[in-house]
């Protein structure tokens, strides 16, 4: 029987589904979530506007995230600035979704003010997109927190639009002001977490990095050589992980690592054609710079454009992550390893990490504490391509 109207004074989640008179259910259950906003007090969040977008992340009280937890079903609510006026939580939300939300980065995920990544959830069948910063509609997102390193915010979004404007593809960000709401309860200012950078995740995708999608039967001829996204990074578990005969990346506890396909969809043939492509690269670098560059083989594997392009973009804003850790290649079908895109300028620019204030090399001659160098014309693979005259 119709049980009448229910009155919510409080946060909460309802699963609703049709029903007919004889009990049957007739439809679908499906989730809808109501956020109480606490303007009850002095900590009234309507008193609360910006010249920013505004987002709001509620997690149905199941507390703050840690990485490596896994994803737990959130909402997220977006709210757009007013024509003329400013943006605030008492006009409508443009997006309200439901989400599959977890911690992301390596050291970032340790600070107070975490990064997430997160993927958008229709409750009706295929996953479901929404354009977040203006650059088209996607499925998975990420949010930056900028602040405990690089505390103009813009570091990021900088460096990407100069890749852009260089012709080579970036991540699309947008400046946002965020709301965490952790404990279940109604959404105070307290729940304000600061500024954010909603941004692409690093998806092979159309829109972003486009590349040729590998299949399980893709294991010979030319569909075999691509495309794959590499990266040297410290591991990732479910990425296929590799050094090469000179043991590189022998910095830190960095890898070779592939971010597509992922490890359980690789196989056999994949994984020893890109190891042993990687593998020819490297060699026929290596001959080439003792025999004082008489041949120059290495470029039947390396895009050397977009590798000028990518030393150039780093060494330029003093990236102290660059060439060893989050560093991206893209190798594919038919076509030589290409250097990009750009990822994760935190540590650049005269950030809170002083190592970005030395133009030669990314680590202070006086500080003992670190056990190496990067020295961005001498390092790794960049240390023989840089000693190339047409490189340079």
């Amino acid at each position: 029987m119709y049980p009448g109207p229910v009155l919510l004074t409080d946060t909460a989640v309802i699963r609703a589904a049709i029903f007919s008179a004889d009990g049957e259910r007739r439809g679908p259950v499906l989730n809808y979530h109501y956020v109480r906003v606490d303007n009850s007090t002095a900590d009234r969040i309507d008193t609360f506007s910006s010249e920013l977008p505004l987002l709001v992340f509620d997690n149905h009280g199941f507390g703050p995230m840690a990485k490596d937890e896994p994803s737990r079903t959130a909402w997220l609510y977006t709210y757009e600035k007013v024509p003329g006026g400013v943006t605030s939580i008492t006009e409508s939300p443009d997006v309200a979704r439901e989400l599959e939300l977890e911690v992301r980065g390596q050291t970032s995920s340790r600070y107070v003010k975490k990064p997430y990544k997160f993927d958008l959830i229709d409750q009706l069948g295929p996953k479901v997109e929404e354009d977040l910063t203006g650059g088209g509609q996607f499925n998975e997102w990420a949010i930056i927190a900028p602040g405990e390193l690089d505390q103009s915010y813009i570091r990021n979004s900088f460096v990407y639009g100069l890749s852009n404007a260089m012709g080579r593809w970036a991540p699309d960000t947008r400046l946002v002001e965020a709301f965490f709401n952790w404990d279940g309860d109604a959404l105070e200012l307290s729940d304000y977490i600061g500024i954010y950078v909603i941004t692409d995740q690093l998806e092979v995708e159309s829109g972003r990095i486009e590349l040729e999608s590998l299949d399980a039967d893709d294991n010979d001829g030319e569909d075999l050589t691509g495309g794959y996204f590499i990266e040297i990074d410290g591991p990732d578990p479910g990425k296929y992980q590799w050094k090469t005969a000179a043991e590189y990346p022998t910095t830190y506890d960095s890898v070779l690592q592939l971010d597509s396909p992922k490890e359980l969809e690789l196989t056999i043939e994949q994984r020893d054609y890109i190891t042993d492509y990687v593998q020819r690269m490297e060699t026929a670098l290596f001959t080439g710079r003792a025999e004082e560059w008489r041949n120059r083989s290495y470029l039947q594997y390396l895009d050397r454009s977009s590798w000028i392009d990518f030393h150039l973009l780093n060494v330029m804003v003093q990236n102290v992550d660059a060439f060893w850790r989050g560093a991206k290649f893209t190798k594919d079908r038919n076509q030589r390893i290409v250097a990009g895109p750009v990822w994760d300028y935190d540590r650049s620019l005269g950030s809170a990490d002083d190592r970005d204030n030395f133009p030669t090399n990314w680590s202070p001659t006086n500080d003992e504490s670190f056990d190496w160098v990067i020295d961005v014309w001498n390092f790794e693979w960049w240390g023989s391509i840089a000693r190339d005259p047409e490189f340079m």
